[in-house]
């Protein structure tokens, strides 16, 4: 672990790895929508003017197995220097691993460690922390992002076939607990003081400060059964016919929406 002193002090590093659909997006508009309260920190986040994009593509680019993890040092190291001895907060899921369904990935994060070690090396006392849920709903929620965003062409019961993992995230975090200072907790742990509580917390932040943020609008992305076959009609072709069923099919979703 690297150890940085600044204006007296040790310089510390939280990153928050996601996980995917556990209620990244929130937080990281909270982020951008609060540029003052988190002041202290160096933010680096999909959401924010000093973008998490350079140390993402780099990442990927290892993920795709097109290079070594040397480019994301070195975007590290520049994010080190920008920071000014000001703490730094990353928060970005895609640093984790590819979405299952996503780039022909159907593993759990299997080069998570790698990755983690890298930053380990590279940042001032880093600390990692993730959301994590039940497996089934988990997936359920995977699966539904596939579709909708990544054109995944299987249906639900080639896609669970297709999984390399038994268990959760939950499991896969306690596991990477054992070798790294790693938080992580279930999302239903903030369902009464509101999603991103307990990270904020975490990342130094008092419930004073915390209920004094200004938060987006949480959006419900979920998608109907008709919405899912819908979506795997139009991942699969584009014929006359099939666009057919597909107007009939979201002209049902939305029935089943505002029932």
């Amino acid at each position: 672990m690297i150890e940085h002193l600044e204006k007296g002090r040790l310089m510390e590093s939280f990153v928050h790895f996601g996980f995917h659909k556990t209620g990244s997006t929130f937080i990281q508009e909270t982020l951008r929508l609060n540029p003052k309260r988190f002041s202290r920190y160096h933010v680096v986040n999909q959401r924010n003017p000093r973008s998490s994009k350079a140390l993402r593509t780099a990442i990927q680019e290892y993920f795709r197995g097109k290079t070594d993890l040397s480019g994301a040092r070195v975007v590290l190291r520049d994010i080190i220097i920008k920071s000014d001895g000001k703490n730094i907060l990353v928060s970005d899921e895609e640093l984790a691993g590819f979405l299952p369904g996503r780039q022909r990935e159907f593993g759990l994060y299997e080069k998570i460690r790698p990755v983690m070690d890298m930053m380990t090396e590279e940042l001032p006392n880093v600390r990692f922390f993730t959301y994590t849920r039940p497996r089934d709903k988990w997936i359920q929620s995977v699966y539904q992002e596939a579709l909708r965003r990544h054109h995944l062409k299987m249906d639900k019961k080639n896609f669970l076939n297709a999984l390399k993992f038994k268990g959760d995230t939950a499991d896969l975090a306690r596991d990477l607990a054992k070798g790294y200072d790693f938080t992580h907790v279930d999302m239903s742990v903030d369902k009464e003081r509101g999603l991103g509580h307990t990270l904020f917390l975490w990342a130094g932040l008092d419930s004073e400060e915390i209920s004094a943020l200004n938060l987006p609008k949480r959006t419900n992305e979920s998608v109907t059964p008709s919405m899912e076959e819908a979506f795997l009609i139009l991942n699969r072709t584009h014929s006359g016919a099939d666009l057919m069923k597909l107007k009939m099919l979201l002209s049902k979703a939305l029935v089943e929406a505002r029932a």
